[in-house]
């Protein structure tokens, strides 16, 4: 990169400019370059855009025309993840309200309230993406930045554009710059926390589910403390550090993130394995390590299920239409991370695997890159693509909240549909034993409970409660059908069937009784 580049580190800034917070941020480490020559940069191969704040100073017709570029391109990436998270807020919000209504008792009560929390993180992490997106279309970049007249007085060249994380950089250059939504960690706090805590609920979910079909006879309810404390403690623990500056340590802070569009954690380069250890610490691996436990878990509920008797045969139609309509809930959520984590990664692989650790990938640096230079020689071959997945990332993020509600609304449909069917088939369901009921045995013991319970372990309770009462009144029934001999004295339930299991016995005898005989005669003669 030739040493007159208008690319130049923030430390290179002259103090009387202006721009304090550029200034101070790129001096205070995340890949601070204030002491690097930009020409040996050239020659060694390194890339200015490992600096952790970078300066486009200037107004001629190559500035304009990149940052030009630089703004069709966020405004298109605005409109679309301002749309999709809209959406999602708007269907999180009608959910929950509906959920809250006097009609939808079952989707407050356990272990639906954890489906109920889970909607409530994803409406939480849809609205700072909301947000930031709409500032970043209200953000006019032709109004020029803050401090111009500062630098022009001091004898700088304006600034045209600044790539850094830095929320206080960002808005210290222009003060209606979306990254001033992101100064003191408020809404990257509310997107860890969001998507955080609805991992974790889903998490909560397989673990119950596989506890229920495990031990159905411990009542889930008295699960339900424990996994609102974990889930809120996961949420605080790897939620805290986005409220901390990014000076703190590499494990806190807060930024703009430009790539996504929204307020996350801050860029961090280097020549280390790994730079950001708070991105992998409270996002990579619990995200990763959470969806495949609740994989393990699923699947070995259903093997338990399965083990002895068929699904449909265990559970019954209804409860099986139910349980199939609650799958695909899961299914929904479990497709939408493999899609997210899957844009994520290979935009990781292309733009900051920690085998390249000299060249930054997104949107801002490629166009730069592309127009002024600034680095190694084929930085930028797959930096296109990498700008890309990152988008499609983000509106992924943007789209959860939308696909995850409308997904509780079809399974709350078809779940209401398969209980209506079921009370319309339950009158029939007995017809063949009252026509002779005895008066003996409750009538609501005979109901099948295949509607009332909103949980599976009542369900099973309930299930093994029925098919016991079905058992001994047909036991009952044979009994009085089988019957030479009943006493009328006989009234309470308890004789009533000891009559009927005796004149069973006597009947049985009394058949026995000549072919005894006549096998005596045989063997005397």
């Amino acid at each position: 990169m030739p040493a007159t580049s208008p690319l130049i580190p923030c430390s290179q800034l002259p103090r009387t400019a202006g721009y304090d917070s550029c200034l101070d941020f790129a001096t205070t480490g995340l890949g601070a370059c204030d002491s690097l020559n930009m020409s040996a940069m050239a020659a060694s191969g390194d890339d200015v855009f490992n600096c952790g704040c970078v300066a486009l100073v200037g107004s001629g017709p190559a500035q304009a025309m990149a940052v030009a570029e630089i703004d069709r391109w966020e405004r298109r990436q605005a409109v679309v993840q301002f749309s999709l998270a809209a959406l999602s807020c708007v269907c999180g919000t009608a959910y929950l309200v509906a959920a809250a209504s006097s009609r939808a008792k079952r989707l407050r009560r356990f272990p639906a309230s954890l489906a109920y929390c889970m909607h409530l993180s994803d409406l939480v992490k849809s609205v700072p993406l909301c947000l930031v997106a709409a500032l970043r279309l209200l953000h006019d970049t032709g109004a020029g930045h803050v401090h111009d007249e500062a630098a022009a007085a001091a004898g700088s060249e304006p600034l045209a554009w600044v790539h850094t994380s830095s929320a206080e950089c960002l808005c210290d250059a222009a003060n209606a710059h979306p990254g001033c939504a992101c100064r003191w960690g408020l809404l990257a706090f509310l997107l860890q926390a969001g998507l955080v805590g609805s991992v974790s609920y889903y998490l909560a979910l397989a673990h119950n589910f596989h506890r229920t079909v495990a031990d159905p006879f411990t009542r889930p309810a008295s699960r339900a403390l424990r996994y609102h404390a974990a889930c809120c403690c996961a949420v605080l623990l790897l939620s805290a550090t986005y409220l901390a500056p990014p000076e703190a340590g590499e494990a806190f802070g807060h930024g703009f993130r430009a790539a996504f569009l929204a307020c996350w954690f801050p860029r961090r380069r280097g020549a280390s394995l790994i730079n950001n250890w708070q991105a992998l610490l409270t996002v990579s691996l619990p995200i990763g390590g959470t969806w495949l436990m609740a994989l393990a878990l699923y699947v070995r509920s259903f093997g338990l299920l399965r083990q002895g008797a068929s699904l449909r045969a265990l559970l019954g139609d209804a409860r099986f239409a139910q349980l199939r309509q609650g799958g695909a809930v899961v299914r929904v959520f479990f497709l939408y991370w493999v899609v997210t984590a899957t844009l994520f990664v290979a935009s990781w692989l292309l733009a900051g695997a920690p085998w390249r650790p000299q060249s930054e990938c997104d949107f801002e640096s490629l166009t730069l890159r592309s127009h002024f230079g600034g680095g190694a020689e084929g930085a930028s071959s797959m930096c296109g693509v990498a700008a890309a997945l990152q988008a499609a990332f983000s509106s992924m993020m943007c789209a959860g909240g939308a696909i995850n509600s409308l997904a509780g609304f079809w399974a709350w449909r078809k779940a209401a549909v398969a209980r209506r069917q079921s009370r319309e088939a339950e009158g029939g369901d007995h017809s063949d034993l009252s026509a002779t009921r005895s008066p003996q045995i409750s009538s609501d013991l005979l109901r099948s409970p295949q509607g009332d319970h909103s949980d599976l372990s009542a369900t099973l309770r309930a299930e093994i409660i029925h098919e016991t009462m079905r058992g001994l009144r047909a036991t009952t029934l044979r009994a009085e059908r089988g019957a030479v001999f009943f006493p009328a004295a006989c009234a309470s339930d308890s004789s009533a069937a000891a009559a009927g299991f005796a004149a069973a016995d006597l009947a049985a005898s009394a058949s026995d009784a000549p072919a005894s005989a006549s096998a005596s005669a045989s063997a005397s003669a």
